[in-house]
């Protein structure tokens, strides 16, 4: 069965990929692998029921690294199980690669002077993200001793998952 090689492809990750890393390969798997292939036999798996998956992860919208992700770890159980029914380029019907822009400094100035008009805990954490360029799992995980407030610095050492 596909799932008992997914455990086995899951276990040989504990140990070379960091814990954050680990439980988002779990959630992944979870959400978005066992759903389509928990009752699917190796034997069963052919180009067809590959694509077929491909289409039905594509309809579920995920970004566009989770779904490069979800793909990666389905190839990689498929691979563990010497199972060779995909091409070596996936790409999802309609997916295509979002441009983002980050704020202008005149929009970075606002949101500022409105973070400072309302006060709480909550925009403390976006000014922080915003002045200092961090993720907000950064900025969630930092630590006073992470600070240095007499040399105006502070140290990133770790990211939570949000």
């Amino acid at each position: 069965m596909f799932c008992s090689y997914a455990s086995i492809w899951l276990e040989q990750k504990k140990g070379f990929v960091k814990a954050r890393t680990y439980d988002l390969y779990e959630l992944m798997l979870e959400k978005f692998v066992y759903p389509f292939w928990r009752d699917v036999k190796l034997l069963e798996v052919t180009e067809k029921v590959f694509s077929g998956y491909i289409e039905d992860v594509c309809k579920q919208r995920l970004a566009t690294n989770s779904l490069k992700l979800v793909l990666r770890i389905v190839k990689g159980i498929l691979k563990l199980a010497k199972v060779d029914v995909f091409s070596e380029k996936i790409a999802c019907p309609g997916q295509n690669e979002k441009n983002i822009q980050s704020f202008s400094v005149k929009e970075q100035g606002l949101i500022e002077k409105q973070l400072e008009n309302e006060c709480s805990q909550k925009n403390i954490g976006i000014k922080i993200s915003l002045m200092l360029g961090l993720r907000l799992g950064e900025v969630l995980a930092l630590r006073w001793e992470d600070i240095n407030f007499d040399e105006g610095w502070v140290f990133v050492r770790r990211s939570v998952y949000v």
